[in-house]
């Protein structure tokens, strides 16, 4: 399906995520957990901490964009946004020198990992704020992931499906209660209907 994906992947950087043509964008449940773990560090704290800070005050202007029907955040808005963020990774950056500097060869793995996360972002600015100029682009891949949530539980539980039709049905059904429930519908009540021979569909226009 990747291959030939045309839209935005909304991911937590996995590296091989990169290979495919479609546009990116992090999610940023993934960077708040990180930039968590990093401010455990004294050294990292500063810099973690308002790079989240700006990143959450960013989905509030961006939520409030949505609600009013717009489609990106005002362009002095972005502007602001930018250059804070440009200021917190230059902070990040300089939290982060080089080992040698130290008399060390190498970094710890503390030390690495913060770095890392300083370098993704310092060279993931757009893939980040992507969701400010497109408030079509969600926040975090949570949504996404929410859909795969019960293939996981279920192989937790059983292991696995009888048969490849078992594991059609059940693929079909959370499918069709996933968008069901996405389109602020009754799991329950759509399941009533599907099987009164009325199954609920996507309402023409509306997105999938």
């Amino acid at each position: 399906m990747l291959p030939g994906f045309q839209g935005v992947s909304v991911h937590d950087r996995y590296a091989q995520y990169w290979r495919f043509g479609c546009q990116h964008s992090a999610c940023h449940a993934h960077l708040l957990r990180d930039l968590a773990a990093v401010a455990e560090r004294a050294s990292q704290k500063p810099w973690a901490e308002a790079m989240a800070k700006l990143l959450l005050e960013a989905k509030d202007d961006a939520d409030k964009a949505r609600a009013a029907g717009k489609t990106s955040l005002p362009r002095r808005r972005l502007k602001a946004i930018a250059m804070t963020y440009d200021d917190i990774v230059i902070q990040a950056i300089r939290a982060n020198p080089d080992p040698w500097l130290a008399g060390r060869e190498k970094r710890t793995q503390p030390e690495k990992e913060s770095w890392n996360l300083a370098l993704a972002f310092k060279e993931l600015k757009a893939e980040i704020l992507l969701y400010c100029k497109n408030l079509s682009v969600w926040f975090t891949s949570n949504l996404a992931e929410r859909g795969f949530r019960m293939i996981k539980i279920h192989s937790k539980i059983s292991g696995g499906f009888r048969s490849f039709e078992g594991a059609e049905a059940f693929c079909a059904t959370w499918s069709y209660l996933s968008t069901a429930r996405k389109h602020s519908q009754s799991p329950l009540g759509v399941l009533v209907s599907a099987f009164q021979g009325r199954p609920w569909a996507i309402p023409d226009g509306a997105p999938a």
